[in-house]
């Protein structure tokens, strides 16, 4: 008591004071479940006076079912069983005027002087249960937006499919009679023509090959991107590849009296182990473009061992041409898909900017290579690509 000299000791009027100053509800309940004590914060919690609730049943404050199975709280047969005596519990609380919430409610045993009794804090968790329901609406939301996500990747790739075998099937018919247009406009050129005729024709088989070029550009892009292309690994001739890309083009160099320069080390074989096709297919758009955008000078073609790796090795090409150039700005864009430097470059030198897209794909995705620029506006470019080979 506060007139003892136990120093730890408080009277009635202390504990009280400490009962209303916090936070949670505190009720005090003798062993059949009658309310004694009903501290502030019960009070407010519940909306009932001390006065009007002490000498009532705890029940009350409860709903109907929570009521039932609390009653079992307050029987002292019941505390042997460690599920009824210290444990945080989940039940439905009542206010006075009627409104049902949820609380967190603890009940402590307490035996004092041979009285048995209880006590009950209680938290009002309302604010926690909202935010519990929001937080389980955001995980279905986000469960249904996976299930859509895979459902939308699934019809996309039954989609991709479905557009691979379509432009497969249909760029077939469309190469045969386009073929059929270039032989007959090429065999018409070479007959007795007027000029303009002469002129009319050579645009026919020019429009030709161009459309044929964006046909065959746009089925090696959908094959890529549709993961249907594989390598064919085949003993190549690296000379007899670049001489035959360059043999391509050499009515144009020869035209435009442009200097080809090619230079591959004498160490690395002369037969290599690799895709002939798409090496070809690599060399012929950029030593194609690299004529398209030269006027005067030179073009230097080169290849270089960089690395050997066990059986493999690793070669560097190069081509280097004195032509237009490539702003900074660009350099990042031109392997994007439909990318070119600029409009005019379309306009004036005509292409579909999936070229160097899938140069791009082949290198990087298909031969796990390097594909890059360097480029000075009306200094010339150098494109270069490391890949593997055998």
């Amino acid at each position: 008591m506060a007139g003892t000299n136990n120093p730890y000791s408080i009277d009635a009027g202390e504990y009280r004071a400490v009962i209303d100053a916090a936070v949670e509800g505190i009720i005090k309940i003798n062993a059949i479940g009658n309310i004694e004590i009903f501290n502030n914060a019960a009070q407010k919690l519940f909306g009932y006076s001390e006065k009007e609730i002490c000498g009532k049943n705890i029940g009350m404050l409860m709903q109907d079912a929570s009521a039932g199975i609390f009653n079992e709280y307050f029987n002292i047969q019941a505390l042997g069983n460690p599920l009824t005596i210290g444990r945080d519990t989940e039940i439905l609380a009542k206010h006075q005027n009627g409104q049902i919430f949820p609380v967190e409610m603890r009940i402590s045993y307490i035996e004092y002087n041979g009285m048995h009794f209880f006590t009950a804090s209680i938290w009002d968790i309302t604010e926690l249960k909202k935010s519990e329901e929001r937080i389980n609406q955001y995980a279905d939301r986000m469960e249904w937006a996976y299930f859509e996500m895979q459902s939308a990747r699934s019809e996309a790739t039954r989609a991709n499919q479905a557009k691979t075998l379509f432009l497969a099937n249909i760029g077939h018919e469309i190469r045969t009679p386009l073929n059929g247009i270039l032989g007959m406009a090429e065999l018409l050129y070479n007959t007795e023509l007027t000029e303009k005729q002469e002129k009319f024709t050579n645009n026919i088989y020019n429009s030709g090959e161009m459309l044929l070029e964006l046909i065959n550009n746009i089925l090696d892009f959908s094959k890529i991107e549709a993961n249907g292309m594989r390598l064919e690994l085949l003993p190549t001739n690296l000379h007899k590849i670049i001489e035959d890309v360059v043999g391509i083009f050499i009515h144009e160099i020869q035209a435009k009296g442009i200097k080809i320069r090619i230079n591959i080390e004498e160490n690395i074989p002369q037969q290599i182990s690799i895709d002939p096709v798409r090496l070809k297919q690599i060399l012929i758009n950029l030593i194609g473009n690299a004529v398209k955008f030269t006027k005067k000078g030179h073009i230097n073609i080169s290849v270089a061992k960089t690395r050997i790796l066990k059986d493999k090795i690793r070669l560097r090409f190069e081509i280097k041409d004195t032509g237009i150039g490539i702003p900074r700005d660009k350099q990042n864009n031109i392997f994007e898909k439909f990318e070119q430097a600029d409009f005019s470059t379309t306009r004036k030198y005509g292409g579909t900017g999936l070229g160097l897209t899938i140069c791009k794909q082949l290198v990087e995705d298909l031969m796990k290579g390097h594909i890059g620029v360097e480029s000075e506006i009306n200094q010339g470019s150098l494109f270069w690509f490391e890949i593997t080979c055998q």
